[in-house]
């Protein structure tokens, strides 16, 4: 009897260290299961630099001037042999000609309306040359300023940024004299065409030859409304005139967009065609808005902005007018401030958070964004440069979890 109880007992002691070993090892196991796993993560790193906040839209260029050449008296028109595209030069190629019926003697309403025409034209032309005296004195005043701000800049008394801005106001000057000139040659031209109606009146024999129309400016055909041979009416339109050298670009942008922007903010147009950054400055937000259905369907109010293009037209000679632009225009810009890739960032809890490396550990960050665009974040508190910082935090990432970086 004895010996069989003792048999039992050892029995049942080699059965409970084999259950307690069993135990153990699987409290080994579930430990080691619940343990956090290891999650790989791509890092940045926080720097210090400059970031410039930009408006992208899609732009389209167009002539900064067009002039539609229009009969200026009733008659036979002669066939038109200009074709869109071909080029005319000013005061010397004949772009129609209009042979009149033969004069009438004008009652004295008729000549009234020729004379009040001849009147308007020259006050016109008046008012042309008047705009090219005040664009030449401000083309003055641009060429004295830019002078002193290279000087001063060479100096070192003032910065790049302000010499850039003073040429970039002597470079629109510029342009705004070449489009004056043009308007007085225009303006010219519609009083040689007045005078012509009004002489047509009076009965002079010669003017039973056809009346020649001449290109008042240098440029191109862009449309020719009449073609063939046939009678057309005083005022009836024939062909439209322009310059694709003096183009610029129209952006129409969201109004809440176009609100950030100022006249002279730097501009880029990118992807035109060609293999160069263009660089450009808004010369005009316009007054009045309209409405514009996406292709969402949604009713959205917009502004178009007109952007001037500064660099050299060598640099875009093959640019023509209505041709498709992308455009970043900068509406805020600011130097050596700490900067967090913007993948970085996640909105949690009415807060900015950031998930920052901790040698192979990750602490969660609450930081206070300023200013961003599409790279990188203002941070104005929360992280110091040379942070390294986890970008696009998925759901595996969590505060104080292991990580290894790819």
């Amino acid at each position: 009897m004895t010996q069989s109880s003792s048999k039992t007992r050892n029995l049942l002691a080699r059965l409970s260290w084999k259950w307690l070993i069993a135990v153990l090892v699987m409290v080994a196991l579930v430990a080691v299961a619940l343990q956090p796993k290891e999650v790989t993560v791509e890092a940045g790193t926080v720097i210090r630099g400059d970031l410039e906040v930009t408006v992208a839209e899609d732009g389209r260029t167009r002539v900064k001037q067009r002039y539609t050449l229009v009969a200026p008296v009733s008659g036979n028109l002669l066939r038109v042999d200009l074709k869109a595209g071909d080029t005319v030069k000013a005061d010397r190629d004949r772009v129609f000609a209009v042979k009149p019926q033969p004069p009438a003697l004008l009652n004295q309403r008729d000549r009234a309306e020729r004379e009040a025409r001849v009147a308007v034209a020259q006050a016109r032309l008046a008012e042309a040359k008047a705009q090219i005296d005040k664009v030449k004195a401000a083309l003055a005043l641009a060429e004295r300023q830019a002078g002193r701000q290279k000087d001063l800049a060479d100096k070192g008394f003032a910065g790049k940024e302000a010499f850039d801005q003073a040429r970039t106001e002597l470079l629109l000057r510029r342009a705004e004299l070449r489009v004056a000139q043009d308007g007085v040659d225009v303006a010219a031209s519609d009083v040689r065409l007045a005078e012509a109606g009004l002489l047509l009146g009076e009965g002079d024999a010669g003017t039973l030859e056809a009346l020649e129309v001449i290109a008042p400016i240098n440029g191109q055909v862009f449309r020719v409304f009449r073609e063939s041979e046939g009678w057309i009416n005083q005022g009836e339109p024939v062909l439209e005139l322009g310059d694709s050298r003096q183009l610029e670009v129209v952006v129409d942008l969201l109004s809440k967009d176009a609100v950030q922007i100022q006249p002279g903010a730097a501009v880029k147009l990118k992807h035109w065609g060609g293999e160069t950054v263009l660089q450009g400055t808004v010369r005009l937000i316009e007054p009045s808005g309209f409405t514009k259905v996406s292709a969402l369907g949604v009713e959205e109010q917009r502004v178009n902005v007109i952007v001037d293009i500064l660099s050299a037209p060598a640099e875009w000679e093959h640019l023509r007018d209505g041709f498709r632009v992308e455009v970043d225009i900068t509406t805020w810009q600011a130097k050596n401030l700490v900067l967090t890739p913007a993948s970085s960032l996640f909105w949690a809890d009415d807060q900015w958070w950031v998930y920052r490396l901790q040698q192979d550990r990750l602490e969660k960050v609450a930081v206070e964004v300023g200013r961003r665009n599409t790279r990188f974040a203002e941070v104005k508190q929360g992280l110091t440069a040379e942070d390294r910082v986890v970008l696009f935090p998925g759901d595996e990432v969590k505060a104080g979890v292991k990580v290894k970086t790819m």
